[in-house]
């Protein structure tokens, strides 16, 4: 497939078989995970073709690809479609930020360098198992020009009440390639819970020049699926009100960055 300008990419990371050194995993049931993961796939083909050209799926357990072609050949979607098996040659009690950032890199190296995608393509990375319902409307909605794109957290009376707290969602944000390099390429060795250090890698960049960096999405994503970590469904009625509070908040208070 030759270079398409301004192409959207969902990439999607998975762990079909994580290991059982790997910290903070609530499901390690393999053939569960795999069918969450093609579950996942089928609801990003079915997205509009105009909206959303290409997608990826990255994984780094050694999982066959063939499940996940079939389903693609299956749908009948005009999207292209890649499916890229990574290392998991890595200390995974380092975490699993740290193996989904490692993985990354090792996709964006191939994708880019094989010159896949060109330098105006947006990729909009998801935690695999993960249903973005509104996926394509936030991608309409999106800025036209951008190099990050993510959804930062700063609420220093409620702290941590409402879940993380000087916070960079990774479960969605979308990046170019110039963004990717610049704010995670090699960059996720800060800890176990990289969502603070990412955060205050891009909130100090846009306090110090804004330029290409979006730090609130514009909507709020309607996330379903499970916690990897706590295995709390988004679907709970704990989840669904704090997703609620925090969408009415960002329309009518959109500098308070629940």
């Amino acid at each position: 497939m030759g270079k398409r300008s301004g192409e959207v990419v969902v990439l999607l990371t998975a762990t079909v078989s994580p290991s059982s050194t790997m910290p903070g995993s609530a499901n390690n049931d393999a053939a569960i995970r795999r069918d969450e993961y093609l579950k996942a796939l089928s609801h990003y083909l079915a997205q509009p073709d105009d909206i959303i050209q290409s997608v990826v799926i990255l994984e780094n357990s050694g999982a066959s690809a063939e499940p996940f072609r079939a389903l693609y050949e299956n749908s009948g979607s005009a999207k292209s479609f890649a499916f890229i098996n990574t290392t998991a040659d890595y200390d995974h009690t380092r975490g699993k930020g740290f193996g989904e950032f490692l993985m990354i890199d090792a996709g964006m190296k191939q994708l880019v360098e094989g010159g896949r995608f060109s330098t105006e393509a947006k990729f909009w990375k998801v935690t695999g198992r993960h249903h973005v319902l509104n996926i394509s409307d936030m991608i309409r909605t999106a800025p036209e020009t951008y190099d990050l794109y993510c959804d930062l957290r700063n609420v220093p009376l409620i702290g941590e009440r409402l879940g993380g707290n000087r916070w960079m969602d990774l479960r969605v944000l979308s990046f170019s390639i110039a963004g990717y390099r610049h704010f995670f390429e090699g960059r996720y060795d800060g800890g176990f819970t990289l969502e603070k250090p990412f955060f205050e890698r891009a909130y100090a960049a846009w306090r110090q020049d804004p330029k290409g960096i979006v730090p609130r999405f514009r909507i709020q994503p309607v996330l379903r699926g499970t916690n990897g970590r706590t295995g709390e469904s988004y679907s709970s009625p704990s989840y669904l009100r704090k997703e609620r509070l925090r969408a009415l908040m960002r329309r009518l208070a959109p500098r308070l960055w629940l």
